[in-house]
């Protein structure tokens, strides 16, 4: 929670308001100071009911909270498929691959995955060329195992 008030409130909703006034939480100096023992004392709280429950309950009583989602939550989300945030593309080597779309949707610039993922040293000659190197060094390179 972000402020003394919110503290309180919170304190409220989780059944707890003997917290409020704990000496090793009545500020947020304190909670940061015993941060250990008060995320105890919270995860034996929230425990008690559904993740959805409290989130109910936080937002009812104008404190922000949401859950902690695993990966895997989060690129199932609803959201997240409607935005293309997750594509399936074909790599020569690993076959079909899912990998993250961009960010970015722009009306006249939208952003693309056009090919998949580099192989290891796949593009070490056009790098290196591009840096000056000719392709005999670039050779020498390789063989001394500085580069793929």
């Amino acid at each position: 929670v972000g402020s003394e008030k919110l503290w309180e409130q919170f304190c409220k909703v989780i059944g707890r308001p003997d917290l409020i006034e704990n000496p090793k939480f009545r500020t947020n100096a304190d909670r940061v100071i015993n941060r250990g023992e008060l995320i105890e004392e919270l995860e034996r709280i929230f425990k008690s009911k559904p993740t959805r429950s409290w989130i109910e309950e936080l937002e009812r009583a104008g404190i922000p909270a949401a859950p902690i989602l695993t990966v895997g939550q989060v690129l199932s989300d609803e959201h997240v498929r409607y935005r293309g945030m997750v594509l399936e593309i074909e790599h020569p080597k690993a076959g079909i691959m899912k990998m993250l779309g961009t960010p970015f949707k722009m009306s006249e610039t939208p952003g693309m995955v056009k090919s998949p993922p580099p192989t290891k040293g796949q593009h070490t000659f056009e790098i290196l060329r591009e840096l000056g190197f000719n392709d005999e060094e670039i050779i020498e390179l390789k063989s001394k195992h500085v580069v793929e």
